[in-house]
């Protein structure tokens, strides 16, 4: 019981001087795609958020990956290139429950594309995706974040998916930015970026 108390006292102060989580931001990352059979290489993302009202928000991001499937063939496997650009844009409502803790709801639209070489032509697919999720500030230079949502993308059909991220905040507006992204389809995204907090 000593113990637990002494974890409390030690915690309070810290959540106590915490700033709540920021939604005006700039980011860039390096990504890792990971799906199902497929070798990818470094991919990058571009993200953004401007906060536009005491609970409102908008976000977008942009990532590319450079994928190269392994498909089996005589005399011996050969490789499909395939270039993806995926988009996000849509708004978000914060609902703080407490100074450090937001709940948050969003909605918006989602469009992805692909290029397979040798082919000339591009695959395009749009659709919606809503999500939910937590933010905290648990300490002055640490914000943990969660997420659940799904999306539906014309022919590709329904999708679910759940992110973690980390925000380490180091000096002054800048922070590191970790992140897992799980889509249900079998495709895992890493990424580790630089965010700039305004």
């Amino acid at each position: 019981m000593k113990i637990v108390l002494l974890a409390l006292c030690l915690l309070f102060p810290l959540s106590a001087v915490a700033a709540g989580p920021g939604y005006t931001y700039g980011q860039g990352s390096v990504a890792h795609v990971d799906v199902d059979g497929v070798d990818n290489d470094t991919s990058f993302q571009l993200a953004a958020g401007l906060r536009v009202g005491s609970q409102l928000y908008v976000y977008g991001d942009y990532t590319r990956a450079s994928l190269d499937t392994r498909l089996p063939g005589f005399p011996g496997d050969f490789l499909v290139a395939d270039t993806t650009e995926i988009a996000n844009l849509g708004m978000g409502y914060r609902m703080p429950i407490s100074p450090v803790t937001d709940l948050n709801f969003e909605a918006g639209w989602i469009g992805s594309s692909g290029l397979l070489e040798p082919e000339p032509d591009s695959q395009s697919n749009d659709g919606v995706r809503v999500g939910m999720g937590v933010r905290s500030s648990v300490a002055p230079f640490v914000e943990l974040g969660a997420r659940a949502g799904y999306t539906h993308q014309g022919p590709t059909g329904d999708d679910y998916f759940v992110s973690g991220n980390v925000l380490l905040k180091m000096f002054g507006p800048a922070a590191i930015n970790l992140e897992a992204l799980s889509y249900a389809g079998d495709v895992n995204v890493f990424s580790a970026g630089l965010r700039i907090g305004f």
